[in-house]
């Protein structure tokens, strides 16, 4: 008799019980969340109570052969805001992909969540999410280099040829930085970026203003609540070994919130929040030991002084301070083409954030399926810089 498939969708009680997971075969590896994200997802000020689905467990007899987390969120439709749950360690195991086990947790999370999306699908996953009707909404990845370590040692080596090599391009890349200086002193003169611990309460009516002007569809989550739960709680560890950190070397996860002011005005005229994080291996390329800055969001507060481009420069020059190799933003395909190109950046593929909405819910809508509709950024839908 062939083995049962079920699925197992467990709530907020459940995680926080955390006593399922022991009765079925590799439940604490492969099912458990660790710690650090158990409570991050319990913390998650746009939870909407008890009844809420946060994990969905696939399973063939007694063994775990899938697993998908949801993270609630919100996202701005035109005027109107919808709660979305966003996924988050979506996993099949190797062997276990004949059972479309994949299909099968995909299709519960569209029929317990009324609108659900997920960003940076990985390949393997992508056509599955574009089978299932998603809506697909393409970015362009745009990688700035600082340093030149991790790319060398990938083509040419780290002996001394590897070792000229990347004398020469450091120089290379440090006399591109005094060209793009002058750019940057037009575009920032006079601001200045200061890191802060914690988003200050008195913002959050900039921070919906902020929100609002940035048209198309923008996820509405951006309030002082969501920032400093960002900034309190990581995922921790990877659960699966999915992604995990190589050779049992430590990884560095860190996120970094700047508030931009004119020098000498006190109240900011807007934001950035960088994620820096360490990747034994980086991209579908394989660099190694790379340590990538991403420009997770922007807000403006005053756009007569301040701008997404602006944030830009500075985010580079903060990149830096943090030890990053380079730094990484996603923008829509097309968007500001120039301007990354004039600053340096190398084109770096695609990431899609994927999203769909149940029939009666404002996403249905027809104008939502056309992706220049829509405002993402990096931090869109991942919901949690990790």
């Amino acid at each position: 008799m062939s083995e049962r498939i079920a699925l197992h969708v467990l709530k907020r009680a459940d995680i926080e019980a955390g006593t399922w997971y022991a009765q079925w075969q590799r439940g604490e590896e492969l099912a458990r969340m660790t710690p650090e994200k158990r409570a991050l997802v319990l913390a998650n000020p746009y939870s909407s109570g008890p009844d809420e689905p946060l994990q969905i467990i696939g399973t063939k007899g007694t063994r775990v052969i899938g697993r998908i987390d949801l993270i609630w969120g919100r996202v701005r439709l035109a005027a109107a805001e919808a709660p979305v749950a966003w996924g988050s360690q979506f996993f099949v195991p190797e062997e276990d992909r004949d059972t479309m086990m994949g299909a099968m947790l995909l299709m519960k999370v569209q029929q317990l969540c009324p609108i659900a999306g997920a960003h940076g699908p990985s390949q393997m996953a992508l056509p599955l999410y574009q089978k299932l009707k998603w809506n697909d909404i393409p970015l362009q990845r745009w990688i700035l280099l600082r340093r030149s370590r991790s790319i060398v040692r990938r083509y040419v080596g780290s002996g001394a040829a590897g070792a000229a090599a990347r004398v020469a391009v450091d120089l290379g890349l440090a006399g591109h930085r005094v060209y793009a200086a002058a750019r940057r002193v037009a575009r920032t003169l006079g601001l200045e970026a200061r890191r802060v611990e914690r988003m200050p309460g008195e913002l959050a009516a900039a921070l919906d203003e902020a929100d609002a002007r940035r048209g198309g569809v923008a996820r509405g989550a951006r309030s002082v609540e969501w920032f400093n739960w960002l900034l309190a709680h990581r995922f921790g560890g990877d659960e699966t070994g999915v992604a995990g950190v190589a050779g049992g070397r430590a990884s560095r996860h860190e996120r970094a919130l700047y508030l931009v002011h004119v020098r000498g005005v006190p109240r900011p005229v807007g934001y950035f929040f960088l994620k820096v994080k360490f990747y034994p291996v980086a991209t579908h390329r394989r660099f190694p030991d790379l340590t990538l800055a991403s420009l997770a969001d922007v807000g403006v507060f005053d756009p007569s002084v301040f701008s997404l481009e602006a944030a830009t420069h500075m985010a580079f020059l903060e990149a830096g301070e943090l030890g990053a190799d380079a730094l990484e933003v996603c923008d829509a395909v097309g968007a500001r083409r120039g301007f990354y190109k004039g600053l340096g950046f190398l084109p770096a593929g695609q990431m899609h954030l994927v999203i769909r909405g149940a029939p009666g819910t404002p996403l249905a809508d027809a104008r939502w399926k056309d992706p220049a509709a829509w405002d993402f950024r990096l931090g869109d839908g991942e919901n949690v810089p990790i």
